[in-house]
């Protein structure tokens, strides 16, 4: 095991992974005879049938998110319709837990405590705790691989692309209680992570919230670099809060694909490197940080000053984010490294030789692996690909 050096804050929930049926989807669009012309991926999720119009606007559209869900019964009752398993999520614990398997051991920020939280984790490293009392708010987690098909006499729909789709009602993470004590005794301490305000729904808890961690980020010894992983906030005009109260204090900030477009308004063009590079300066002036980390299905590039040297970071990102991929939960060193061993995929690679040469040094960017498998595990990568690029960060590096 190596020395604790990665501090990870703040949440973790256990999640409900559905295993896909088409048949009861298919059940359930013909019972609330659902048609194709009302599906769409802003549909407020108040109900199941609400639920449904949601999730099948997301697969329509082959993206991924984080969505609101009105009620944690809606969240209970449709995972009662299907087969599932309990995991752990959130940014960090999902980090957290992938780290571990290639003998990581990272200090964590926890907010609410229940019995798969204490089963489930990494017994390894510190554990700080923001609530003193047990409680269960799952997260429902919708994963659709590639080809997936929904047939019925009003709608017809097939996933061009795996993704996955995640709905909360969690009063402890929306509440987001923060233990402070996280930012003691940080002796050894090299890189922190943070994340997890994106359940925030009240405007004046998210304001004191930001006076509260800008006053003890400001207040960290010196020397600890800070990567910032985005979400999609429930609430979307509180992300330029964040954004202005924080980004001062981060060398990387971190987002996935969707969240890339959702903030450039469209719909990018992954493999076109004249338009990401066009795009990729409009993200900088919003975001105003040392370096920005755009992780995708085809690439992951670095894009600030001095970019060369997250290589290492972002090759270590895709590498556990592909075991993932590959094996889900069940990492290992050996599986690590064979993934890590694949040949590049050839779009990525395509286009990152491009992307390279029009950044001019501005630019760093790798291609993902060649992964053949076609039933794959699409929830956590990115917290994977977070778990691959910490460690490259601190002077313990998976290299």
């Amino acid at each position: 095991m190596y020395e604790e050096k990665i501090a990870l804050g703040f949440g973790g929930n256990v999640d409900y992974e559905i295993e896909w049926d088409s048949a009861i989807f298919e059940d359930l669009i013909v019972h609330y005879r659902i048609r194709e012309d009302e599906i769409s991926d802003a549909v407020e999720v108040r109900d199941i049938r609400s639920l449904l119009l949601n999730i099948l606007g997301y697969i329509h559209y082959g993206t991924g998110g984080e969505v609101y869900a009105r009620d944690i019964k809606i969240i209970d009752d449709f995972s009662k319709l299907f087969k599932f398993k309990v995991t752990i999520g959130g940014n960090n614990t999902r980090a957290a837990i992938s780290m571990s398997k290639l003998g990581y051991i990272s200090r964590l920020h926890l907010l609410a405590r229940n019995e798969y939280m204490r089963r489930l984790l990494p017994r390894e490293g510190t554990k700080i705790w923001a609530e003193e009392k047990d409680s269960l708010y799952p997260h429902l987690i919708i994963q659709y691989n590639k080809g997936t098909e929904i047939n019925t006499p009003y709608l017809r729909l097939k996933a061009e692309r795996a993704n996955r789709i995640i709905y909360v009602h969690n009063p402890p993470k929306a509440a987001m209680k923060i233990n402070y004590a996280f930012f003691d005794n940080l002796e050894g301490i090299e890189v922190m992570s943070i994340s997890g305000f994106n359940s925030t729904q009240k405007k004046e808890h998210l304001d004191r919230l930001m006076e509260e961690m800008s006053s003890a980020l400001s207040a960290l010894p010196p020397g600890i670099r800070i990567f910032y992983e985005d979400s999609c906030y429930h609430v979307p005009e509180y992300t330029a809060i964040v954004q202005k109260a924080l980004c001062r204090y981060f060398e990387v900030y971190g987002l996935n694909e969707d969240e890339f477009g959702k903030y450039m308004g469209i719909r990018i063009n992954l493999l076109d490197p004249a338009e990401v590079w066009r795009l990729l300066p409009r993200l900088w002036e919003m975001l105003r940080v040392p370096a920005i980390v755009v992780h995708t299905k085809y690439w992951a590039l670095a894009y600030g000053k001095d970019a060369e040297k997250y290589r290492s970071c972002l090759k270590g990102g895709i590498s556990l984010a592909t075991t993932r991929l590959r094996y889900g939960d069940d990492i290992t060193s050996e599986r690590y490294r064979e993934t890590s061993a694949l040949g590049k995929d050839l779009s990525g690679a395509e286009f990152s030789a491009k992307m390279e040469s029009l950044g001019k040094g501005e630019i760093c960017c790798e291609p993902s692996l060649d992964a053949r498998e076609t039933r794959v595990t699409t929830i956590g990568l990115g917290d994977a690909f977070m778990g691959g690029f910490l460690p490259n960060m601190t002077s313990s590096m998976i290299g």
